[in-house]
Parts: structure tokens; sequence; C-alpha cells
């Protein structure tokens, strides 16, 4: 995938979390959603998308950071997805987790939502915290029935760490995001 090709992606992401997934997700926490991915590319922007903040939010008056997924193909199912390989989101997110007097900025919570273009519709959005999804994945790591790592089609070498919903719901809280109206 080029460069222009994951920043058309980077952006066409964040215009459709802003669209279809901020109004759901500010109703269902009432929280209020400030944006980064929709802003122009700069030094903030570049360093806090390198931490993995997608977009703040504001939570009684606190600030924090989110990170965000806006998935257009079924690989995986209905599951929080984290890239595997050095230096990527799950060993990223791990460390700043495992050493949070070192870094002041991670995603306190994780969003992740699948798109029907077709129908430009979300089918489904959930919520969870962060350090909830990171430390489902090291308990259960080596249990393939609740994590499992695989390699989407389209790209036999990017691995892709898969938590399905509905067992990691089962141990942590999760915020399912739906369009009541």
């Amino acid at each position: 995938m080029t460069k222009d090709t994951m920043l058309e992606r980077k952006e066409q992401g964040g215009q459709h979390f802003w669209e279809y997934v901020r109004p759901l997700l500010e109703k269902k926490l009432r929280i209020e959603v400030l944006p980064l991915e929709l802003l122009p590319d700069n030094k903030v922007t570049e360093a806090f998308d390198k931490a993995g903040i997608d977009a703040f939010y504001l939570e009684r008056g606190y600030l924090r950071g989110l990170g965000s997924r806006m998935r257009y193909s079924s690989f995986g199912g209905c599951s929080f997805t984290l890239r595997h390989r050095p230096n990527r989101e799950y060993e990223q997110r791990l460390k700043v987790i495992s050493n949070p007097s070192e870094y002041f900025f991670f995603p306190h919570l994780h969003v992740e939502s699948f798109l029907d273009k077709k129908l430009k519709a979300i089918t489904w959005s959930y919520a969870a915290r962060m350090q909830d999804i990171i430390h489902y994945v090291e308990a259960n790591f080596d249990n393939e029935n609740k994590v499992s790592i695989k390699c989407p089609a389209s790209d036999n070498n990017r691995q892709v760490i898969i938590v399905p919903i509905a067992l990691f719901r089962k141990e942590y809280p999760v915020e399912e995001l739906k369009n009541t109206a």
C-alpha cells in the first residue's frame, strides 16, 4: 500500500468516524469528542497519531485520548483488532500501558466500527477501555479460542490480533453504540 493510499484511508476513516460514529458515542457515553484526524497534518497531530490517538474526548471536565478504527471489510468479524508487528499498535499500547509514568498520552478508549459502504450505515460499533483490551490480550495470548492472530487476504505481511467482542465482553465492560432513532 502506498503512502498516498494510506493517507487517503486515514482521512476517509476520520471522516466516517466523525459523521457516523461520533454522534452515537457522544450520546451513549455523554461525552464531547474533539477530532484530530480532520485537522491538517502538523507536528502535534503527527505526534498524537504515533501515540494512537485519533481524537480526544471530554468526560466530566477531563481530556482523554481516543483511538478509533473504521472497518470496511468483514475480516475478523465483530471484534477489536490490533496490528501486531514490532513497533505496531499492540506493542506500542502494551509499552505505554505497562509504563504509565513515562507516557502522558495514550488512547484511553478504543472504538471499533464496521461501515457498510453500500448502505452508508454503521452495522456495528463498540467501545472499550484500551487498557482492558491490552490486558485481555496479554492474559489470553496463547488461547486461540479467545485471541487469534491472522493475516488479511489482501496483505499476507500484516498480522492482526483479533479479539472477538462476544468473548471479551464476558470479562470486561463494552459499550455498544447503536442508532436508536
